[in-house]
Order: C-alpha cells, then structure tokens, then sequence
C-alpha cells in the first residue's frame, strides 16, 4: 500500500470515529434530557440503594454508650407515628384472650369478629433442621404443611422424606385448640421483610364474642394434645414463698461468682401480682411493649410503649415445654431448669418457648428489666429494674448466656457469669 492509500485510509478512521463520537454525544445529551423529565431515572439505574428500615433508624433519640446506660430508644414523635406502628410485628390484644378450660389454656373471642378479619399478628422463627426430635409430641410447635400452608397447597411430602420444618410462634398462637374440620380461624404466612416468617391469624366465619377460636389444621390425627399447664397455674401462699426463698438463694450464688452485689429481688411485686392473677384481678396475659424491627442490628426488638417506672410489671405470660430440642443449637428458646444451669447429674436440660413478645428481647448488662421464671407453673413474670421510656429498647440479661453454646459463641452477647467449657 503507498503512502497515499495509508493516508487515505487513516481519514476515513479518523471520520469515522469522529461520527461515532458525535453520535454518542447527541445520544448522551438526548438520553439527559429524557431523565429530566423521568421520575423513576435513579431506581432504574440502580443508583438508589432500597432500604425499608432508614426511617426507622433515622426515628433513633438516643443510642446507648452515650450519656448514661439508656438502650436504643426511638424519638417520641417517630414513635408514635403511622409509620412506626405500621412495623408493629406482634399483636393480638384487643380481639383474642386466654382462658382456663378443664386445666388447659384456650383462646377465646374478646369480642364479635367478623369472617375475613386479622384477630392476630406474629412471627413465626425458624428452628434449624436436625435440633428437634420430630417423633417427640410437641402441640406449642407450628409445622409447614400441618398447621399453615396445610398439605393440600403445599403437599411436603411429595417434595421431600425429612419432616416438615418446625416453628415457634410469638402471641398466643400456639395456645389455640386445633381442627382440621370444625375451626373459625386460619393462619396465613408470609416471607418476612426482617426476618424468617410472618403470620397471620384470620376469621374464617362471623365470631360471636366469647366464642373458643379453633385454628385450622390439615390432619386431626397429627394433633397432640394440650398438656394441662393450667392445673397448677396458682400458686398457694407456701408455693410462692418458696420459690421467692429459691431465687434468693440462687441470686446469691450468681453474685458470689460473679463478684458483684445480688440482683433487686422484686418480692413484693411477685406476690402482689401471683394474688391478682388467683382472685381474676389481672389478666393471664399482659404487656406494656411492642415487638419492632431492630433499628441497628437488624432481627427484632421490643421496645416500652409508655414510660414505665422502675418494679412496674413490664410483661407477664406463659411459656410452654419444648420437647426432644437441642438447646444449645436453639437461641430463641428459654432455659428452664430451675436452678438455671446445666444438668450435669443425668437429667434432660428443659427448654420451653414464650409466648407475647418474650422471644424478642435481647440481652444486655445492666438490663433494664428482669425476667422471672416460675419454672413449675410455667409463667413469667418481667419486672423493670430501672425507669424506662416510652420508645425505649427493653433487654434482660438471659440467664444461660455463660453455658449455652448458641450465646457462649456469640461475642457481642453479655456475660457475667464465668464461661462455661468447650463441653457445653
């Protein structure tokens, strides 16, 4: 090629991506224009990064660590807001209560429900795989394909030969009797936007009030049955000054391992609200807290819905054995051995699981609340340790955080008491 034909060619490049380099130019200024007039131009680029909770997070007052020993504690006006109780994740007052019937606990109609109405909604949590004895009878335990999205909408068997995976609910979910043909409510679930599943409770039929509400199931014969928790639901006089004298002595001898003083030891409290609940002053269930998304860590949380005054009652409930579980695998079950430490002569650890918002709080020292175990009666009793504010974080310290393995691994988990051995 002579040099004439090479200059030839060189301009007919260079024209070329000259063209090209107007035309993306032309493109560029167009395409500008157009996202001057596009409202969704961001979102579609992927500029916007979506997160659901940063209203939440922005509704912050205070964060702990700075100035005193408050928890997270969200701004009033925030708090109080549509966009705040909109996050509400556990609910059920108002529509369902909790009655004694032939010693077991039953659900019943607060007041006339109307078919199609949300009477209860919760959180289902996930228990892992292989960390409960699927043969072991458990009637507190929800199972995919048995007691929401039952077998003939999501036929498990069909799909896999392990059991169905098996839940634990928050409210009083797990209080309800059970049928697969005669019952006025069905569970409805869903994926959870902060964490595994939620659910809810909806009328399947007009309820009059005071009525027993029965919740759907796919087969009776999977059913088993209440145990009667309720028979030893009061205590006698004797009864409770022996528990409040057992936790004294156990109080003791956490502090004495511990190097610090003994816990407050709310006796007045405890006797006064054992009384009320015997003479039917005060209600099975109680709470002055809300269940939300964490609004730092992510999970959940609960938090006080009203300012509340140091050995005021923050919750009080029921908790129901777990059995064949493996506690240590399982963090969102309670310790119930009643001494509150592990069983080294032989004996099954107990594990039971609670019901309102117990499986929601997290754990810190100082807490501001204290849970008190009444380990025979399977009740709880949360007391406040210190005033707390409306919008404030609420956190107990958990009484196996220095020997189950689940929170022995977790770093970021409080501990006072020495930490248990690789053996746990």
């Amino acid at each position: 090629m002579s040099a004439v034909q090479q200059m030839s060619v060189s301009v007919q490049a260079l024209r070329l991506c000259q063209r090209r380099a107007l035309r993306t130019a032309v493109s560029a200024r167009q395409f500008a224009s157009i996202r001057q007039h596009d409202g969704w131009a961001k979102e579609r680029l992927g500029v916007r990064q979506f997160d659901h909770q940063e209203q939440h997070r922005m509704g912050l007052f205070h964060r702990p660590g700075r100035v005193n020993n408050q928890k997270h504690t969200f701004d009033t006006e925030y708090f109080r807001s549509p966009a705040c109780k909109d996050l509400l994740k556990v609910s059920w007052e108002g529509a369902v209560g909790l009655e004694i019937e032939d010693g077991r606990f039953t659900t019943v109609s607060r007041r006339a429900i109307k078919a199609g109405e949300i009477i209860e909604h919760g959180i289902l949590r996930g228990i892992g795989m292989g960390v409960l004895d699927d043969k072991a009878p458990n009637p507190f335990i929800c199972k995919l394909g048995q007691d929401f999205l039952l077998s003939k909408s999501f036929p498990w068997t069909k799909h896999s030969t392990a059991a169905p995976p098996p839940f634990l609910a928050s409210g009083v979910l797990m209080f309800y009797p059970k049928s697969a043909s005669h019952y006025n409510v069905e569970v409805h679930v869903k994926e959870s936007p902060v964490e595994g599943f939620e659910f809810d409770a909806v009328a399947s039929e007009d309820i009059p009030a005071g009525s027993r509400l029965v919740r759907k199931v796919a087969d009776d014969n999977l059913v088993a049955p209440l145990p009667q928790y309720a028979a030893d639901y009061h205590m006698s006089d004797e009864t409770l000054e022996a528990y409040i004298a057992h936790v004294r002595k156990m109080d003791a001898e956490k502090a004495a391992l511990a190097g610090v003083k003994p816990d407050v030891l709310h006796e007045d409290v405890i006797r006064e609200h054992i009384q009320q609940t015997r003479s039917g002053q005060a209600p099975i269930l109680s709470e002055l807290t809300v269940t939300l998304p964490h609004p730092v860590w992510g999970g959940f949380a609960v938090f006080a819905c009203q300012d509340i005054k140091a050995g005021e009652i923050v919750e009080c409930g029921l908790h129901a054995k777990i059995e064949g579980l493996q506690g240590d695998k399982c963090p969102y079950v309670f310790t119930w051995n009643s001494d509150g430490k592990r069983y080294t002569d032989g004996r099954e650890n107990t594990w039971a699981t609670g019901s309102g918002n117990a499986m929601f709080y997290n754990s810190d020292y100082p807490s501001n609340v204290r849970m008190y175990r009444l380990f025979d009666q399977f009740r709880y009793i949360i007391v406040a340790t210190t005033d707390i504010k409306e919008g404030e974080e609420v956190m107990h310290l958990y009484a196996s955080s220095s020997w189950r393995k689940c929170f022995v691994q977790d770093d970021y988990l409080p501990k006072l008491l020495p930490v248990e051995g690789e053996s746990a």
